[in-house]
């Protein structure tokens, strides 16, 4: 069979390349010249382990031309559908993907991928297009390739047999349960997904919040709760927030539609709350240790995460700005993300971006350890008479919620 993606942001990418890896006939689609011409040069423009190696060894055919997939029987849509400043969702990229095959006359099935809100598909897919379904992604980053070989499920969301039956053939190299439904219902496993999630690490940041008061280690707590089959041990770190592109996202986003349809989510309200909040208690035990202003203060990790350059909602964005706005002098280390950092703002250009993060250390005169990297855990790193507060639990020593 096959199929064409249009958008070759992350998940278009990943999607594309693993689809290859797994035998289907695969033609990608992006506005961007650029990327095109990196991947005829089996070349990634996105950090995220394997990717490489798969361009390497799975060519992947790309074009600005959305003529190139006319053929194909099935074409999934994976562009951006980021907030507008309300929380609301901005659709422009979709509607414009959608519209490129009108243009064509496309007759294969219609298949968004990317995160829209229920009844999306309905309302700009369906009305133009025999065939049409809905098929969300679950790719964490970092291990996305991962995900997509090894998925814990497979929702595929579908209007008519033949859309079922594509979509169902497209996954059968990939062993994993099957989820069959509407389009509405798959489109809104998405979201519930995520904001599940996202309260997840919510609730064990303000069990730390507490715990730390109460002189209590959180992860000692968690640890406990998490064997619960109820709980399960997953997202229960407790830290200085959650990051990355779709949390916030998505959640503003349901909160959006729902007060659009008269309710007031409460919950979902506090969980963003919450995590707006908690980057900065990093920043409160550090003013309780020493004066910030003129001091050098050492960042190690920019990234939302490990085995990623995405610095997209970081919690290091707070923390530095807050940093900055109190006259400290920031020296900044990530194995992968400080050029995005560096761009993201201005402000953030004046920044001392160390070599490495042994020269981080010995620049500052008090560390703040904000993202997991296997580099950060060697205690040679950090000199006995150092101020050092963790973000992210990796020593077991000071930190935000214990």
């Amino acid at each position: 069979m096959k199929a064409g993606i249009i958008g070759l942001g992350y998940v278009g990418l990943i999607t594309a390349i693993n689809l290859r890896a797994i035998g289907i006939d695969v033609t990608g689609i992006d506005v961007d010249a650029k990327k095109i011409e990196l991947l005829k040069e089996k070349k990634s423009y996105i950090y995220e382990p394997g990717t490489d190696n798969l361009l390497e060894r799975y060519n992947l055919p790309a074009s600005t031309d959305v003529k190139a997939i006319a053929d194909a029987d099935l074409v999934l849509i994976t562009v951006g559908t980021p907030s507008n400043d309300d929380g609301s969702q901005n659709l422009t990229y979709f509607i414009s993907a959608v519209k490129s095959l009108q243009d064509i006359n496309y007759k294969g099935a219609v298949v968004p991928r990317s995160t829209i809100l229920p009844g999306t598909t309905d309302s700009y897919v369906t009305p133009y297009f025999e065939h049409v379904g809905y098929n969300p992604e679950f790719l964490a980053e970092g291990r996305a390739n991962e995900d997509f070989i090894h998925p814990d499920k497979i929702v595929i969301g579908y209007k008519d047999e033949y859309t079922r039956d594509i979509m169902k053939k497209l996954y059968e190299g990939i062993k994993a349960p099957i989820i069959e439904t509407d389009i509405k219902t798959a489109e809104m496993i998405k979201y519930a997904n995520n904001a599940f999630l996202a309260s997840k690490i919510s609730i064990a940041n303000e069990l730390g919040n507490i715990t730390k008061k109460l002189n209590i280690d959180v992860y000692k707590v968690t640890d406990a709760i998490g064997l619960d089959s109820r709980i399960g041990k997953k997202f229960l770190n407790a830290g200085i927030g959650w990051g990355g592109s779709c949390f916030k996202k998505d959640i503003s986003a349901l909160v959006q539609i729902s007060r659009i349809h008269g309710y007031e989510p409460e919950i979902f309200n506090a969980v963003l709350k919450q995590n707006d909040l908690q980057p900065l208690k990093i920043i409160d035990i550090l003013r309780a240790r020493t004066e910030i202003k003129g001091k050098n203060i050492g960042l190690l990790g920019l990234s939302f995460k490990p085995e990623t350059d995405d610095i997209r909602d970081a919690p290091s964005i707070k923390i530095a700005s807050a940093l900055l706005d109190e006259g400290a002098i920031i020296h900044a280390y990530d194995p992968r993300a400080m050029n995005n950092f560096k761009n993201y703002d201005d402000k953030f250009k004046n920044i001392d971006y160390c070599e490495n993060a042994k020269q981080c250390v010995e620049r500052s005169d008090a560390v703040l350890i904000l993202t997991e990297w296997n580099a950060f855990k060697d205690d040679r790193l950090y000199p006995a008479d150092k101020i050092i507060i963790e973000g992210r639990r990796i020593r077991g020593k000071e930190g935000v919620c214990w």
